[in-house]
């Protein structure tokens, strides 16, 4: 759905480099979704988290739908979602990463600190997990989960040197509120070409879907809310936890594997510019239709909630 911005608008973006990076696997799930975009340099999303799934599929999933997912790489096949690390051993995700998965602190898996799909990055159990407990699948509202990781399968916490946590908007009290037509950034590992709604293997020029092995970027702006409105589908959606955004350019947008990816934005913070997590990818028809933008969650809605969660008990799946 979106447009890249030119270059000076992307330097405002950008963020120093930090470290090589390198996550793996592949979501099954149907919401939150990059297309049009291109890879964003090392190390410059250091608190991109990738969720994925441990347990290995079977032959007969292989073969089904053609062999649709034998044909894919390991990492495909083994990445479910994005997240976005806020530092203390907390990511954030989306609610319907993790909702509604068979023993799900087992299944899934957290990775940090990598960016190519094929190596690098630490891997962590989940040590607790929060689903809010109004998120409703059929609406996607208050589609947001709090995860806690236990110290790395190598015994280690997050390397500081390549991990490092972005803070939430809001969180101080000079912040300013997001506006319609900020400029913003969303990352992830998704689906890299348009699709329609119901399409699950095949995107709009024909060829088989796939995602992307190293982690996209795509510039975004926040739309008015009337512009998902408009949209018959979104409308139970967009209350006040929803951001809409798109592209001004068709063919610019998150997908599929995107979700619970960070959506990002820049406060100016004394003399300096620092991004910011703004929103969470949620869901949306498609990916990368003229005129369809996509839902995001708004965690400036979520600050206390957010508090809140974290003193949830371990080794529990909890909704709060």
């Amino acid at each position: 759905m979106r447009l890249r911005l030119p270059l000076a608008i992307l330097a405002l973006l950008a963020v120093p480099a930090l470290a090589q990076v390198a996550p793996v696997e592949n979501p099954e799930d149907d919401g939150g979704r990059i297309v049009g975009g291109y890879a964003a340099p090392a190390g410059s999303v250091p608190w991109q988290a990738q969720l994925y799934k441990t347990s290995a599929f079977t032959d007969e999933q292989l073969k089904a739908d053609g062999g649709f997912l034998g044909r894919q790489s390991a990492e495909e096949r083994g990445h479910k979602c994005g997240g976005a690390y806020i530092g203390d051993g907390w990511i954030l995700t989306a609610a319907h990463c993790v909702d509604g998965i068979e023993n799900v602190m087992q299944s899934r898996a957290i990775r940090l600190g990598t960016q190519d799909l094929r190596r690098g990055g630490q891997t962590f159990a989940i040590e607790r997990l929060i689903i809010h407990k109004d998120y409703h699948h059929d609406t996607s509202v208050h589609d947001i989960a709090l995860v806690r990781v236990a110290r790395s399968h190598a015994g280690q916490p997050p390397d500081p040197a390549r991990v490092k946590p972005i803070r939430l908007i809001g969180s101080l009290p000079g912040d300013r509120a997001l506006a319609d037509n900020d400029r913003l950034l969303v990352t992830g590992w998704g689906l890299t070409k348009a699709r329609s709604r119901d399409a699950k293997r095949f995107a709009l020029d024909g060829t088989e879907l796939k995602k992307s092995l190293v982690l996209l970027e795509v510039p975004l702006f926040a739309l008015p809310r009337a512009a998902c409105v408009a949209i018959p589908r979104y409308r139970a959606s967009i209350d006040k936890g929803a951001i809409c955004a798109g592209s001004n350019v068709p063919g610019k947008d998150s997908c599929n594997g995107d979700s619970g990816g960070p959506l990002v934005g820049i406060q100016q913070v004394g003399e300096r510019r620092e991004r910011v997590l703004v929103g969470l990818v949620s869901f949306g028809i498609g990916c990368a239709l003229p005129g369809i933008p996509a839902i995001y969650t708004r965690v400036s809605e979520y600050l206390g909630w957010i508090e809140t969660a974290k003193r949830a008990p371990a080794g529990t799946v909890s909704r709060l």
